[in-house]
């Protein structure tokens, strides 16, 4: 690292295996597009409309008070699906990227991450945006992949390289090269 690189980010010190820490922790807001937010809103308003539909004919012919919690109940869904879905937040910090949907919550060892690559799509994930980027990490045994829309995508995935020298730029992609897992999709690039 430079030394105008190590004023930005404040201390940092190198592990055995390569890995950056860095003292600083980086905050990143999620991209907002038209079209993920009007599907969050027209899924809020079916739920509601469907489940206000189950209550109140219910609450027509009972004089007990179970109608009511029902309709409460019906009530609460958008409330809940507002919650999980918004603020949409991620922070990086020397050594996990933590992703915030909302009360939702994911937390990746950046040292697990074998490689991080620009997407397009509406799949359900804590990303307001079409404009995503792909995260694949190891999580025990498996490959579990994560979708994230930062406001900036490029000094989102350069922050990940900062973080980790087993990371580095390859294509546009950040691509494990080297550290303590090395998915079998690098194997063939790693040196």
């Amino acid at each position: 690292m430079d030394q105008a690189a190590t004023a930005s980010w404040g201390r940092h010190s190198t592990t055995a295996r390569g890995t950056v820490i860095l003292d600083s922790m980086r905050h990143f807001r999620s991209k907002v597009d038209f079209i993920p937010v009007l599907l969050l809103v027209l899924a809020v308003f079916l739920l509601d409309t469907a489940a206000m539909g189950f209550a109140l004919p219910a609450m027509a012919h009972v004089d007990n008070l179970a109608p009511f919690a029902l309709f409460l109940v019906a009530a609460f869904i958008p409330i809940l699906l507002v919650l999980a879905a918004s603020p949409v937040r991620y922070h990086m910090s020397g050594r996990e990227l933590v992703v915030r949907s909302g009360l939702l919550r994911w937390t990746i060892p950046i040292a697990s991450l074998h490689r991080a690559s620009m997407d397009r799509g509406v799949r359900p994930a804590p990303a307001l945006s079409m404009d995503r980027i792909r995260l694949d990490y190891q999580r025990g045994e498996r490959v579990r992949t994560l979708y994230v829309s930062p406001v900036e995508p490029q000094e989102f995935l350069a922050s990940l390289v900062e973080r980790d020298r087993g990371l580095g730029f390859e294509d546009g992609e950040v691509v494990r090269h080297s550290g303590p897992i090395l998915w079998f999709g690098n194997a063939a690039h790693a040196s």
